[in-house]
Order: structure tokens, then C-alpha cells, then sequence
């Protein structure tokens, strides 16, 4: 009968939900090196115009701000075109912050944060779709939080998922502070009923593994 056994922990391994592969957007621990915040990647570029490549977030380090202590504020480095701690004060510049990450069937998860930015809201985008409105991230150019924004499980999928910050800027230290509350995974839940095609299958192996057992004893 160990064969049987050992059939049918493989097949309840091979059905339960798993977890392990699913990353977690975001963290309220901190995961900055060399003054990039690794959590997310930014790109920038002209508005009207396409944006430049995604890297890890520039962290401002000596923001004009007072922020929370838990929050961070980042941006896109300067470089070429892009703006740095000067500009002229026209807006001009687009900016998009994003983290990607992979749930399983079945997972749920849910994202608290808050965040203010300097200058111009263009939206928060999951996988693509607007999600909220013109205030999920408080006044523009305001230095003050906005209200705890949550997205809930309803607005992710099974596989890749994509989280997005988009503003303008105007060339005066542009980008946005977020300070991320939770994000909590809920794993698919094992007790959900396979299908009858998965029953099926299961019952035609454990039935040619009994027979093959039933032969073994019969030659002893």
C-alpha cells in the first residue's frame, strides 16, 4: 500500500495552491542600495514624447519635505534630458513608477498605502487600468499624505501583475512618496473541490497502481 500512499501525496502536493512563487509587491522594510530603492523601477521622459528605460528608483535622500519616517520618496535620477533639482517650472516631464510580481490561482491580495507626490497626478494603473481617481494620492504638489488608498483583490489576476504611479513633473524635485501600509496575501484555498476530470484521473491511477500491487502479491 505504499505505492498508494505515495501516489496520493504526490497528487495533493500537485493540487494545493502554492505561494512560493508569488512576490509580494512591495514591503514596509526597507530595500535600498546604493541609493536605489529595488522595490521599484522608474522611467522617465518628455511628455508627448516615449519614455526612457526602466531602472531601479532613484531615492532622494535630502528631500524638501518632511515625510514619515516609514515613507520614502524617489524619482528618476538626472541625467541628459532628464530633470534634476532644477527646472523652470513648466510641466513638462512624465514619470512612471511600477513593481511587477506573480500570483497563483486562487491567491488574493490586498495593498494599503499612501502617498503624496510634487507635481501633477496622472493616475495609479493596475495591469494596465486606471484604479481610484484624481485623489489617491492626496493634493498635487502638496506635502502632505493622502488618505490610506487599499486595492483589493478584485483588480489582480492569476500570473503577472503590474502596479503603476504615473505624474508629471516640472523639472523641481520631481517624484512621489509613498509609504506602503500592508500588503497581504491570502493563498488559494486547498479545500476547493477539484473538477470531475481531476477526480477521474486520480481514480484511473490509483486503480492501475492496485492492480500492479495485486500482480507483485500474487508472484510472491
Amino acid at each position: 500500500m505504499r505505492y498508494v500512499h505515495a501516489l496520493v501525496l504526490a497528487t495533493g502536493l500537485s493540487l494545493a495552491p502554492g505561494i512560493l512563487s508569488a512576490q509580494l509587491p512591495v514591503s514596509t522594510g526597507a530595500q535600498v542600495t546604493a541609493g536605489r530603492d529595488t522595490r521599484w523601477q522608474v522611467a522617465s521622459g518628455l511628455t508627448g514624447g516615449s519614455l526612457g528605460s526602466f531602472s531601479d528608483a532613484f531615492v532622494i535622500t535630502s528631500p524638501v519635505w518632511v515625510i514619515h519616517p516609514s515613507a520614502t520618496w524617489v524619482g528618476a535620477a538626472a541625467s541628459g534630458s532628464l530633470p534634476g533639482g532644477n527646472g523652470d517650472g513648466v510641466r513638462r516631464f512624465d514619470y512612471v513608477l511600477r513593481t511587477s510580481f506573480t500570483l497563483n490561482a486562487g491567491d488574493a491580495l490586498t495593498y494599503r498605502f499612501q502617498c503624496t507626490l510634487d507635481n501633477f497626478w496622472l493616475g495609479l494603473f493596475v495591469n494596465g487600468a486606471a484604479v481610484g481617481g484624481a485623489t489617491v494620492c492626496g493634493s498635487d504638489n502638496s506635502s502632505v499624505m493622502g488618505a490610506e488608498f487599499t486595492v483589493g483583490p478584485s483588480s489582480f489576476a492569476a500570473g503577472l501583475n503590474t502596479i503603476e504611479f504615473r505624474w508629471q513633473g516640472d523639472g523641481i524635485t520631481d517624484g512621489i512618496v509613498i509609504r506602503s501600509n500592508s500588503a497581504i496575501l491570502v493563498p488559494g484555498d486547498p479545500s476547493v473541490v477539484p473538477e470531475p476530470s481531476t477526480y477521474a484521473l486520480m481514480a484511473t491511477g490509483l486503480v492501475g497502481l492496485m492492480g500492479v500491487v495485486r500482480r507483485r502479491r500474487a508472484a510472491v
